[in-house]
């Protein structure tokens, strides 16, 4: 479904992306009302632009910048946070709240001279963004104040103590959110149906802080256990590197079955898989055997021989690529598996948890 995405265009070098459930989320919304759906549009150009904004200092601070994605309830900068300092988690992540307040104190001081429909709009998109921020400065994670909070911390802690500290932040945020908000709402003039739905959204809010946190700390053990551990051990040599300009008609001549085994080309700036669903596709046209291999193929990550597990692992979550190719003095030394990966770290936790336990 991830092809389904619309790319608007590129900012930093990453693709800016609208994920195929926020397109289903504004078609939905233009069906039963165009003016939601001009103000949702609107609501989320700010959006692109706080999350424009974390890219702007991940960038100035010299990390990667792989995409960033609307989502329907926001947004997100996928970025390198291998080997991310503490300062510049802390900095990437205060720098959104910062910018959509900044940008709520203009679309309200833009509201003040003009009148009628124009003034209500830029004040309500002034309201949104006031919110948004507030909402991501709150110590909760994932969220950028959750992030901000443990890069603060880690300066003078471990990552898993700081995790840990940030987790509870987050807990007590929660709680007091949900049962503030949720007095508020019983005791305010809404009708029940709308208590109904604002309650709701407090507990799918509850779940994803909750999710949210459990699933950082459950990382930062992984990193705490895996990140001393290099890859090398999990380096596959089942593989064939070809040429991208091969025709698919010389394939079989190289590869036994090429929708079982990896097919590895060189592309611009790196290297890529041969896709077997488009190689299926190709492969009902008439005209397929004089196909070129590296039209067929998408980008994977590459990694360092050295590279440590966590790390190996996080680029290929992050990418949401099942492989990466593994270079040695810039010379491709095999591939690794996300699925490899995960046996290889779910083996080292489990040690480790039964070492800890004979030690009692």
């Amino acid at each position: 479904m991830a092809d389904l995405s619309i790319i608007l265009g590129k900012f930093r070098g990453a693709n800016v992306e609208l994920h195929w459930t926020f397109v289903l989320l504004m078609l939905f919304v233009l069906v039963f009302d165009v003016q939601a759906f001009f103000l949702l549009a609107l609501f989320f150009v700010c959006v692109l632009l706080h999350e424009m904004v974390h890219a702007e200092v991940a960038s100035r601070r010299k990390v990667k910048i792989k995409r960033i994605v609307i989502y329907p309830l926001g947004g997100g900068t996928v970025i390198d946070q291998n080997n991310m300092s503490p300062d510049t988690e802390a900095a990437v992540s205060i720098s959104g709240p910062i910018a959509t307040l900044l940008l709520a104190l203009i679309l309200y001081l833009a509201s003040i001279p003009t009148a009628g429909t124009l003034s209500n709009l830029l004040y309500l998109l002034a309201v949104l963004n006031l919110l948004l921020g507030i909402f991501n400065l709150l110590p909760w994670m994932p969220l950028d104040g959750g992030r901000a909070l443990r890069g603060w911390l880690e300066k003078s802690r471990s990552h898993t103590e700081a995790t840990r500290l940030t987790l509870t932040a987050s807990r007590i945020t929660m709680v007091a959110y949900v049962v503030l908000s949720s007095a508020y709402i019983i005791i305010a003039k809404y009708s029940v149906s709308y208590k109904e739905f604002l309650l709701l959204f407090n507990a799918l809010i509850a779940l994803f802080i909750y999710g949210g946190t459990e699933s950082e700390m459950l990382m930062a053990r992984i990193k705490e256990r895996t990140g001393s551990i290099d890859i090398k051990r999990g380096i596959s040599k089942d593989y064939t590197l070809i040429n991208p300009g091969m025709k698919i008609s010389s394939l079989n001549s190289l590869v036994v079955n090429p929708y079982s085994h990896t097919v590895i080309t060189k592309s611009e700036g790196g290297y890529a898989v041969l896709s077997n669903q488009r190689l299926r596709k190709e492969a009902l046209k008439t005209t397929a055997s004089d196909a070129r291999i590296g039209k067929l193929c998408v980008p994977i990550p590459t990694l360092d021989y050295g590279t440590s597990m966590f790390n190996a692992f996080q680029t290929l979550e992050s990418e949401e690529s099942p492989l990466a190719v593994v270079v040695k003095k810039g010379k491709p030394a095999g591939i690794i598996r996300r699925q490899r990966l995960e046996y290889l770290m779910m083996l080292r936790m489990r040690f480790k948890n039964t070492g800890k336990g004979r030690n009692r």
